[in-house]
């Protein structure tokens, strides 16, 4: 399909050095980035310019992803190239770029976004602080353990609070909808990819950042994320360790129950709504989610469609989240600096 040129009304300069270097435009509500190219008449501003994905955007000023990444990796985008000098009244047009693109044409590796020399109104991160005690010995791969199930936890519990807000744009519901839709919640990367999605769709000035690890005897984790929620999350992980036995023997016996009738292994499509075990399955779900003090049972009631299989399931993967965020607190390798 040949592709045509295209408007785009310029949006913001992310980078300037004596003149702008990297912008970012918008093509009927499509994100466009564009970097600065050699170009040999100086009379003219040639920029290479890509589309993006609103997801990928968001990683890339989140500091997940590197602008080399935007023109190089996302399997759906379009390239362009323009004269920035042909701006009038805040429009340009765009010509396809046909051909190989040379190297010369492309961002180095591994510049993110903090990068900028220009403030972008955007680019607004959380700035509500958690400091975490950490002692004990620790691998690499239990910091990222510890923060992915705490990262988890926190995101969920956005993601239903989003939910249930009768304030929260319909944007923000159809993401947290969309994370829920067309999983088969038949094994464990179902639930991997749901957490995944709920993680990724949080609003930039409430996402969960990793400020800095001081490792020490003790050390500190610094965090910045939503205040609101790390107070839930620093009542629910002590309610959690203070009923351990009693919601592991809840879990164990609900998990049995499901393995033992083979309902793990079933696509939740296939639970037809009016099951006899609906009401058991249900209550047993809700309980367990009130004795965690998380998930609220509503939101998930909702997000699942009533499908009392799929939302049993979401609410058990939310446990083991849980009970591996908590054990960290149990074996003293983190506590709450108020502890």
């Amino acid at each position: 399909m040949a592709i045509h040129r295209r408007s785009a009304i310029f949006d913001a300069v992310l980078v300037y050095l004596d003149e702008p270097q990297i912008v970012t435009l918008i093509s009927q509500k499509t994100r466009v980035v564009a970097i600065a190219i050699p170009y040999e008449n100086p009379n003219i501003a040639m920029f290479h310019a890509t589309t993006v994905a609103e997801k990928d955007w968001e990683r890339y000023l989140s500091g997940t992803v590197d602008l080399r990444y935007l023109f190089t990796f996302p399997t759906v985008r379009v390239h362009y190239y323009f004269d920035l000098h042909a701006l009038e009244d805040g429009k340009i047009m765009m010509s396809p770029w046909i051909g190989d693109i040379g190297e010369n044409y492309l961002p180095l590796p591994r510049f993110f976004s903090s990068n900028h020399t220009e403030e972008y109104k955007a680019n607004i991160r959380a700035t509500d602080r958690e400091l975490l005690v950490i002692d004990g010995e620790w691998e690499l791969t239990d910091f990222g353990q510890f923060q992915q199930k705490y990262s988890d936890i926190y995101a969920f519990i956005i993601a239903t609070k989003n939910w249930l807000d009768a304030g929260a744009t319909l944007q923000t519901k159809r993401r947290v909808k969309d994370a829920f839709l067309n999983r088969p919640f038949q094994g464990g990367f179902s639930y991997v990819h749901l957490f995944r999605d709920l993680s990724n769709n949080v609003s930039r000035p409430d996402q969960l950042n990793l400020s800095k690890i001081k490792y020490a005897s003790p050390g500190e984790v610094e965090i910045f994320g939503k205040e609101e929620i790390f107070e839930e999350i620093h009542q629910i992980i002590p309610n959690f360790l203070h009923k351990r036995e009693r919601l592991q023997e809840d879990y164990r016996t609900f998990h049995q129950y499901l393995s033992e009738n083979h309902y793990l292994r079933i696509h939740g499509d296939h639970y037809p709504k009016g099951d006899p075990t609906e009401a058991y399955m249900s209550g047993r779900a809700r309980k367990l989610a009130v004795e965690m003090l998380a998930p609220n049972f509503d939101a998930v009631w909702d997000l699942t469609n009533g499908n009392a299989l799929v939302a049993s399931k979401v609410v058990l993967s939310f446990y083991r989240r849980l009970a591996d965020a908590a054990a960290y607190f149990a074996q003293g390798r983190v506590a709450y600096t108020d502890i």
